[in-house]
């Protein structure tokens, strides 16, 4: 741009100066002529003139225009005519851009002199740049590594101002148009200048001071605006401390610790174990400018070899960093187990196997039989263990400890599994204590034998046997070993009709014993029902006998009424068709008699509902009505139930003879549901039917923020759909608008809609085919209606961002360590969203993060917590684009954990060795106890107090 010098005219005089007549005395003229003058806007400009001999009115010209003969010049407040006689120095206080401008000094004529004009003088006001500042938003962040345009604009400056961008030890900016670095870009108005740069951010600008100078000639030292730079930039790699060695022992509490440094923001930290995540918590300390998560990990055996891993990310990592180790775990043999026989026969060579159960490394076995070792025949080394050994056993080996110790070299330990070995080997001797054999003995006479046995084992089964020795007896000339017993007499009696004759067999066992069978045949009537057959044994040498009996139970046709033989009409399994009137006739040679009796049957209720399901709108009156076929109707034998899991008020209940009513007034929506009626008139057992009521309503739209905005791309390659969800009864018909223009579904373009119901829920999805930015980032409105009403949602289709804040973040429950809570999801920007809750102690300068899991969690326990200390939660959501503001307008939930019962010792201990023996130390420490007082009536609330106890040392 040329100089504002370029801009200024020729001034030309406003007055006519009038010729003079030759003779004229005493002309004006001009001893001090005014000059150019340049000032600082509200600073004082003095313009100097001075007339010799002024005859004529003095006055100055401002661009043509006369400002008045008066030295205050009325009008122009600022302005004033100074100076002694002779003097009419313009004056100008808090000079402004509209002062900018030519002015000329003048001298009317007068009767003894010519006007005269002096030279047009221009008065140049400089203003100095206003404060500079950055067209972009410089609070957003920058990523390492890309290129960004910085423009710094410095305004209301005259003339231009040099704009120089400025950072210390930073070499990478690049000025849009490098023949002019120092100078004004372009000129927007006539007074904002700007200069732009390309900007290549790196991870060490982070922090770093960004600088705009704007300076002019109406300033000595330049105006500045700083920003500092916010460069978003990876994590550096993690490491694991306090794991020195792989192997570990089974049992140790292992307490790993994962660091990443550097990054901004600064790195998220997760363990995984095998590829399943095992903890997302982790503490950042801005100070140290590093994460620390801590891992407490009980080793079992079930972790050898797994792998381990640590990653650190954050919202510009293009993957994972990680480190991963594979734990090598030594643990002992869970059980040791012994096969084989431990009962042999004296002599007997037996293989004993001894199995140690998965250990690492593998255990060394060997074999102790008392105490003597034996030699393994085979060992099979591996995580599972195996060691044979062959052994032929005596009878000294009986009773002796055989044991199998596993030594495992890797944790120095041993086990042993003991059994006691039995040997089997015959007695040694075996006799009789007995009267002598060649003594008579008379019959009846008691005899006492005794046998004895000494050694063996097991110990010797003592068996009696009785030989019979077959002899010839005394005066009889043949022999035998036996006698045969008489064959008893079988008799058949009834207690009814006479029986039938019987026939009998015989049959004789080793011993000589007879078994007698008799076998009876009857023709059965109806009239051997309940009689007894009873079966007589009779021995007549002993005159001994015995007899068994058996009742008849004679099946008839299966008949419903029945003719007895007085007469009488039996009806068996009478239902209800059997009541009715009843006509008895007799007759005889006297003549003919008849009489009529009424049979009333009884019956339980059987219960069906008059109509199902009952249809009411809200707000309504339902009835609903089941009725009882049953005898007798009786008062009070209806009742209804519902069934529904939360409770509701029920209605009122009324009987009207067989049927039962139950009237609910102002229904409402929790009304709805199945609703059971019994009915119970004291015969057998009660009858039931269930009712479904069913509420009818207008729709009622899902509103929350998940349902108010749909996230694409507008680039024409993508399909968005937007999902309106709505409960209502009966069937709901949709509608769509586009920018308050309704959709003709039935000809789609680019939308097409799909409704789909379940129930009381309908939902209809409108797909937006080929999404572009012009033509569909728009609002869209879905009507829902009904016979009942309508309602109305506006969706509003837009470009994937980063997620909207949850809300209603909210404290669910606590425990000593632990704190539950929730929220409910804000927009998901159109992609996949997580969450991260942000805690800190009260009385700590850093936070710790974790990552809610599963990421589409609403509710979330955070862990490891200290007994009794005040916690600030936060929470915030997370996509691949960015992430959010923390929930409710960054509100601070603020949460105390509970105490912990059970603590029975405190320890104490304070370090002295910085003091010196001049100092005094006074210590006060502050202790929670936790309590619970049970009072001795059960009938009274526990309490739960706690107390502060200061301790002063």
């Amino acid at each position: 741009m040329n100089n504002a010098t370029t801009h200024k005219r020729k001034p030309t005089s406003s007055l006519l100066l009038l010729s003079m007549s030759p003779g004229a005395q005493a002309q004006q003229a001009f001893r001090i002529e005014p000059r150019n003058l340049t000032v600082r806007m509200g600073a004082t400009a003095v313009l100097k003139c001075e007339v010799l001999r002024a005859s004529g009115t003095v006055q100055w010209v401002k661009d043509g225009l006369l400002l008045g003969p008066q030295r205050s010049l009325p009008g122009f407040p600022r302005y004033s005519m100074i100076g002694k006689r002779g003097q009419y120095h313009l004056r100008i206080e808090n000079a402004q851009l509209e002062d900018d401008t030519f002015y000329e000094c003048q001298a009317g004529q007068s009767d003894t002199s010519e006007g005269i004009i002096s030279n047009a003088v221009w008065l140049d006001v400089l203003i100095p740049p206003s404060n500079p500042y950055f067209t972009m938003d410089m609070a957003a962040y920058w990523v390492a590594g890309e290129s960004y345009r910085v423009t710094c604009v410095a305004p209301d400056a005259k003339p231009e101002a040099e704009v120089i961008l400025f950072c210390c030890c930073c070499c990478h900016f690049t000025l849009e148009n490098p023949g002019k670095m120092f100078l004004a870009l372009f000129c927007l108005y006539f007074y904002i200048w700007f200069l732009c740069y390309r900007v290549t951010a790196l991870s060490s600008d982070n922090g770093r001071l960004l600088a705009c100078h704007a300076k002019n000639a109406a300033l000595s030292k330049p105006v500045v605006t700083t920003v500092t730079m916010n460069v978003y930039y990876p994590p550096d790699a993690p490491f694991i401390v306090n794991l020195d060695r792989d192997e570990v022992r089974a049992g140790r509490m292992l307490m790993l610790e994962c660091v990443s440094g550097s990054g901004n923001p600064l790195a998220a930290l997760r363990w995984s174990k095998n590829g399943e995540i095992v903890s997302t918590t982790w503490e950042a300390d801005e100070f140290a400018r590093k994460s620390r998560s801590v891992l407490k990990m009980v080793i079992t055996p079930a972790d050898n070899q797994a792998e381990l891993s640590c990653e650190s990310f954050n919202a510009v990592s293009l993957s994972p960093l990680s480190i991963t180790r594979k734990l090598d775990v030594f643990f002992d043999p869970e059980e040791l187990t012994l096969s084989g026989s431990l009962e042999a026969i004296e002599g007997q060579e037996v293989v004993l196997s001894c199995l140690a159960a998965s250990s690492n490394p593998p255990v060394d076995i060997r074999w102790w039989l008392g105490y003597k070792e034996l030699n393994n025949t085979g060992d099979n080394g591996g995580m599972t263990t195996v060691s044979n050994v062959t052994h032929r056993f005596s009878r000294e080996d009986n009773g002796l400890m055989l044991n199998c110790e596993a030594f495992n070299k890797g944790t120095r330990f041993s086990k042993i599994k003991a059994a006691k070995i039995s040997v089997y080997y015959p007695p040694q001797k075996v006799w009789l204590d007995a009267p002598a054999q060649d003594v008579p003995l008379n019959a009846g006479t008691k005899v006492t034998l005794i046998c004895h046995s000494t050694g063996g084992n097991p110990t010797p089964t003592l068996t009696w046997l009785k030989v019979i020795l077959c002899r010839k007896f005394w005066g009889i000339g043949e022999s035998a070993c036996c006698s045969m017993s008489l064959i008893p007499v079988l008799e058949w009696k009834g207690s009814g009709p006479r029986t039938q004759k019987a026939e009998q067999t015989h049959s004789k066992d080793k011993s000589g014993a007879v078994t007698v069978n008799s076998t009876l045949l009857l023709n059965l009537t109806s009239q051997h029902h309940k009689q007894n057959v009873i079966c007589q044994a009779y021995n007549p040498v002993l005159e001994e006998g015995a007899n068994t009996y058996y009742q008849l139970n004679v099946l008839r046709n299966n008949l419903h009424h029945y003719w007895l033989e007085d007469g009488s009409l039996e009806i068996r399994n009478a239902t209800r068709r059997d009541a009715g009137l009843y006509t008895i006739k007799c007759e005889n040679e006297e003549g003919v008699s008849q009489t009529a009796i009424t049979l009333d049957v009884l019956y339980a209720c059987d219960v069906t509902a008059e109509k199902d399901p009952v249809f009411v709108n809200l707000g309504g009156t339902a009835d609903l009505i089941c009725v009882a076929d049953a005898n007798p109707i009786i008062s009070d034998m209806f009742s209804w139930k519902w069934l529904g899991e939360e409770e509701v008020e029920m209605g009122e209940e009324t009987q009207e003879d067989e049927s039962g009513l139950l009237t609910i007034r102002n229904v409402t929506r929790a009304h709805a549901g199945l609703y059971q009626c019994t009915a119970n008139n004291g015969i057998g057992l009660s009858g039931s039917v269930n009712v479904q009521l069913v509420v009818q309503f207008k729709p009622e739209l899902q509103k929350g923020p998940q349902w108010r905005k749909v996230a694409s791309r507008g680039d024409g390659s993508t399909t968005a759909e937007l999902v309106c969800r709505a409960e209502g009864i009966p069937r709901i018909d949709f509608s769509w608008e586009k920018k308050g223009v309704l959709l003709d579904l039935a000809n789609p373009r680019s939308e097409t809609e799909k409704t789909v119901r379940e129930g009381s829920f309908h939902t209809s999805t409108l797909r937006v085919v080929n999404v572009s930015a012009v033509m569909d980032y728009a609002v869209f409105s879905c009507y829902a209606r009904n016979s009942l009403g309508e309602d109305k949602v506006d969706i509003q289709l837009v470009s994937t961002n980063h997620p909207d804040p949850p809300s209603m973040f909210r404290h669910v429950s606590s425990t000593h360590d632990s704190v539950t809570l929730e929220w409910i999801p804000g927009f998901n920007g159109g992609l996949q969203q997580k969450f991260r809750i942000r805690y800190q102690w009260d009385q700590s300068v850093s936070f710790q993060y974790v990552d809610v899991f599963p990421p589409d969690a609403t509710t979330f326990t955070v862990t490891g917590l200290q007994p009794v200390t005040v916690y600030n939660f936060s929470i915030n959501a997370l996509n691949a684009i960015g992430e959010s503001d923390y929930a409710d307008n960054n509100a601070v939930l603020t949460i105390t954990t509970m105490c912990q019962f059970g603590v029975t010792r405190i320890q104490i201990s304070i370090n002295y060795s910085h003091l010196s023996v001049n100092e005094t130390l006074n210590s006060v420490f502050v202790l929670h106890i936790c309590y619970r007082q049970t009072d001795q009536d059960p009938m009274r609330t526990r309490h739960l107090r706690t107390h502060r106890v200061s301790l002063y040392c």
